[in-house]
């Protein structure tokens, strides 16, 4: 486990979960650091961690692929990639499955309404 901090292209993440464990797993490509396969993005109890790190640590180790293993939103990370509403390392590195998008749509209609109702307003005022 490493003390030191990866720097990122950008600061979108994501929550996942392994087993018991919940940690937060930091999308786009790496300003610094080595091999892919290798990048530590998941930062869990204060240590950053690969994703197969993540998932030995959560006591599933004998899985061979993290990608089953490890969920976001109650899905599993493979799914969400292969249904490309997940990018991992991608530019843009993002998720828009229904769980980070509700929260984006509430704010942006929040962010509308007001627009909305004051043009209505004024073309009601002017007829």
């Amino acid at each position: 486990m490493v003390a030191e901090t990866p720097q990122f292209a950008s600061d979108r993440h994501i929550a996942i979960t392994c087993g018991e464990n919940e940690a937060v797993m930091y999308l786009g490509a790496r300003t610094s650091g080595k091999e892919k396969s290798r990048d530590r993005r998941v930062l869990f109890n204060g240590s950053w961690l690969t994703p197969n790190e993540f998932q030995t640590v959560s006591g599933r180790g004998a899985a061979k692929d993290w990608k089953r293993t490890v969920k976001h939103a109650g899905q599993c990370v493979k799914a969400l990639l292969a249904a490309r509403l997940l990018s991992i390392e991608a530019d843009p590195a993002g998720c828009v499955c229904k769980h980070c998008t509700a929260d984006t749509v509430v704010i942006t209609y929040l962010l509308i309404l007001p627009l909305l109702f004051s043009t209505l307003m004024l073309f009601v005022f002017y007829i």
